[in-house]
């Protein structure tokens, strides 16, 4: 029985995929833009300084990489 293992040579070519995340806006004396998504049976979360640094390609905890693009926005400047 024969398993095939991919080699990082196969994974090379990979896009990564969509991570829809719930952006929470800094409100009172937090500074950070904060996010969360599930992906691999957990959330994880994330932070930046700028809205603009929140999107882009990340690498999730469990090592896959996502790219992250923001479906909900919570908070006094989601309007």
């Amino acid at each position: 029985m024969s398993t095939t293992q991919a080699t990082p040579a196969d994974r090379r070519g990979r896009r990564a995929l969509s991570a829809y995340v719930s952006l929470y806006a800094p409100a009172g004396r937090r500074r950070w833009w904060w996010y969360s998504y599930r992906w691999c049976g957990a959330y994880q979360l994330g932070r930046a300084r700028q809205l603009e640094d929140v999107t882009g390609v990340r690498r999730a905890g469990c090592g896959h990489q996502v790219a992250i693009v923001i479906a909900r926005i919570y908070g006094e400047r989601a309007a």
